[in-house]
């Protein structure tokens, strides 16, 4: 009889941000390996479950989609979910997971709830951190997606190194869509040199340090456009400052998105926070230069890919954005190493790491039963 692994698919009824697409990137990589049997599931039936309120389709081969329950969101989740994977493993992909179920592997992206709270709405932050305790704890394995964050993770709550796996996400998935630059006539940037920021706007992306970089730079006849959206029942607003060229393009498609990386003088990401930053590894794979911060996890993923500043000093950032845009020779060096260093982060290279520990966790209760 198959073993049951079950993956917790409540990412299928969200908006995608930075954890559901990594959720979606993982089912479809899982079925290529399986499809392409680099992974064998004859002793396993691979099984998604989400509640009914699906928003996206999810066309895969090897993995089953079951709806069940009658209930959506966090009471699905905490009340329902258990009851239905209790036959199997669970694997819970968005930092989320239900708190009554012992059996189960859980991905935890970054702890800026606990590192930096002030960023967060209050309703959010107390729910993560009671659910951040009892996952760490309960949960048979913890994923994370950098070095920088199993650290942070073992650092706050009482985790032995063996029970945390880190494995890097992929980024070419941003090559699997065609470039849509109706996007740079709709924004009225033809002819126009533009940075861009790519996030959802939230304090921890430090936006305003870009925007007050802008000023330094106001004799250089440059934009800057902010892509992405806001969540204010997660996120406390950003409060940005003004700045006539400033371009909000607010949420854009992938292919949209493309064009963008595809077009801009250099791709500007000056965290405060970050448990790894995809991103950066999106605009390096399309050839567009990456300025990140030293913060956080930052240095750990770019490497000596990208240009880096203080996230502190928005002069540091301008010097950064002034080289980039005055030095042709800097900025081709800067596509090179980026395209180079893009390509050692796969998706296929990531679940097949966070499978086979999956698998680890299976034989290590069969062993234990024995």
């Amino acid at each position: 009889m198959k073993i049951p692994i079950y993956f917790n698919a409540r990412f299928l009824t969200q908006a995608v941000t930075g954890v559901q697409r990594y959720a979606e990137e993982f089912v479809y990589a899982l079925d290529s390996l399986i499809e392409n049997k680099v992974i064998n599931t004859e002793e396993y039936q691979l099984i998604m479950l989400s509640p009914k309120n699906i928003k996206r389709e999810i066309n895969v081969k090897h993995i089953q989609l079951q709806i069940v329950g009658k209930l959506s969101g966090h009471l699905w989740e905490q009340l329902e979910l258990p009851f239905y994977s209790a036959k199997g493993l669970l694997v819970n992909l968005c930092n989320t997971g239900p708190v009554l179920n012992w059996r189960q592997v859980v991905a935890i992206h970054d702890l800026a709830i606990k590192r930096h709270p002030e960023a967060f709405s209050s309703l959010f932050r107390i729910w993560y951190l009671v659910l951040f305790n009892i996952l760490t704890r309960s949960s048979k394995l913890v994923i994370t997606n950098s070095n920088f964050s199993k650290q942070e993770l073992m650092e706050v709550f009482p985790l032995r190194q063996e029970k945390v796996k880190v494995s890097y996400l992929g980024c070419e998935h941003v090559l699997r869509v065609n470039s849509n630059e109706d996007i740079i006539s709709k924004l009225n940037l033809d002819n126009k040199q533009y940075i861009l920021s790519v996030s959802t706007l939230n304090p921890l992306k430090n936006f305003q340090l870009t925007i007050s970089a802008l000023d330094v730079l106001k004799d250089q006849n440059v934009y800057l456009v902010i892509a992405g959206g806001v969540n204010d029942n997660i996120f406390e607003p950003a409060k940005l400052e003004i700045n006539r060229n400033i371009i909000y393009a607010g949420y854009v498609d992938e292919p949209e998105l493309r064009a963008l990386y595809e077009k801009a003088i250099c791709f500007v990401y000056p965290s405060i926070y970050e448990g790894f930053g995809l991103p950066p590894l999106e605009a390096m794979s399309l050839g567009c230069p990456v300025i990140t911060s030293t913060a956080a996890s930052l240095p750990e993923i770019c490497g000596d890919s990208a240009l880096y500043c203080d996230p502190s000093d928005y002069y540091s950032l301008a010097d950064q954005i002034k080289r980039v845009m005055s030095d042709e020779k800097l900025r081709n060096t800067l596509i090179d190493k980026g395209k180079e260093r893009a390509r050692a982060f796969r998706w296929q290279a990531c679940v097949k790491q966070i499978f086979d520990a999956v698998k680890k966790v299976l034989d290590d209760e069969n062993r234990n039963r024995s």
